[in-house]
């Protein structure tokens, strides 16, 4: 996910690097989180490609084999810059209209989407009998609001910015979040949809500890 609501790291980071990504941040995460999975995948001489996406894909590197594939991945990865909308849910459909043959499809992103357009996403790849996971990166302010003074929020995908008094609106965002997380729970569970979400503050490897140990288990 190449949107711009993946440049966030914090109240307290400043702007992202024009052509780069942001200190903390949570697609800087998730390019790490996806490098990583490149890396052991292709160490077991299995194909990777790569999407960027935003509300359609925007770059794509064909899978392929070898050590010189990696090399490719990171370097879409690091001239990437989070911005503008997005759309899993049809960029889920782009990628399985490039993908020739059955596949696994890992997706990365903060899921912040409507849950309708994200199933008819997934709906496509289950019915071309593509394997599916998605991975949830969030940052720890999104799952607790911890403000507690007059903040004002910048939308990062062209939202006007609002000045809030935090106690009046925490509650009604913890519950939209949580109900949100609820649908997105029910979504994969229906869709045969292996689903993780992680938190940019726990490590990184810690994050793909857990992810491989619970794919050993399944």
């Amino acid at each position: 996910d190449e949107s711009g609501s993946m440049a966030y790291g914090g109240a307290t980071r400043g702007p992202l690097v024009p052509g780069g990504v942001g200190p903390g941040s949570k697609f800087e995460y998730g390019a790490k989180l996806v490098a990583s999975l490149a890396y052991l995948m292709l160490g077991q001489t299995e194909t990777v490609g790569l999407a960027l996406f935003g509300e359609r894909v925007r770059q794509w590197l064909a899978p392929r084999s070898g050590t010189s594939q990696l090399s490719r991945v990171i370097d879409l990865l690091e001239r990437a810059a989070p911005t503008g909308t997005c759309d899993p849910g049809r960029s889920l459909q782009d990628v399985g209209d490039r993908l020739g043959r059955r596949s696994l499809v890992i997706a990365v992103s903060d899921f912040f989407t409507p849950i309708p357009r994200l199933r008819e996403g997934l709906a496509r790849l289950r019915h071309d009998r593509h394997e599916t996971i998605l991975l949830q990166v969030m940052h720890a302010d999104e799952t607790e609001f911890p403000f507690r003074r007059w903040t004002r929020f910048r939308g990062l995908e062209g939202e006007r910015a609002k000045l809030v008094e935090p106690a009046m609106v925490r509650k009604t965002y913890l519950e939209n979040f949580r109900r949100h997380r609820r649908e997105l729970d029910e979504t994969t569970r229906a869709s045969g949809v292996e689903f993780h979400s992680f938190v940019t503050d726990k490590p990184l490897i810690d994050s793909i500890t857990m992810f491989l140990r619970r794919r050993a288990s399944r």
